[in-house]
């Protein structure tokens, strides 16, 4: 299984909008079966063997925080239930996180 977890610095207008083809394309060269993003923004077409949730956090750029995975994505969850303690702090970063449950093969 092959797992990616990258901060693509590619959903700011002014850091990365030239490279957001680029990334993207290198990202799925690299195959993976799960990818966990950070700073991007959904390319308009994705491969069909991938499920995704996305998290928006800048609505004026549409950049935000993103899952892909080949195996089913069963849902998404509310990051503020894992730590309810937490959970004013995690709001205030909401559309930076996404939770998700992913079925993994036996």
């Amino acid at each position: 299984m092959r797992l990616i977890s990258w901060n693509m610095s590619v959903g700011s207008p002014r850091r990365g909008k030239s490279r957001f083809k680029e990334a993207w394309h290198y990202l799925l060269e690299q195959d993976p079966d799960i990818a966990l993003l950070q700073e991007t923004r959904m390319p308009d077409c994705l491969p069909n063997e991938y499920h995704h949730q996305f998290g928006v956090a800048c609505q004026k750029h549409s950049w935000g925080s993103a899952a892909i995975s080949k195996p089913p994505i069963i849902s998404g969850f509310d990051v503020t239930s894992l730590e309810p303690r937490l959970e004013g702090l995690i709001r205030r970063f909401e559309g930076y996180q996404v939770g998700v449950v992913i079925s993994l093969p036996s």
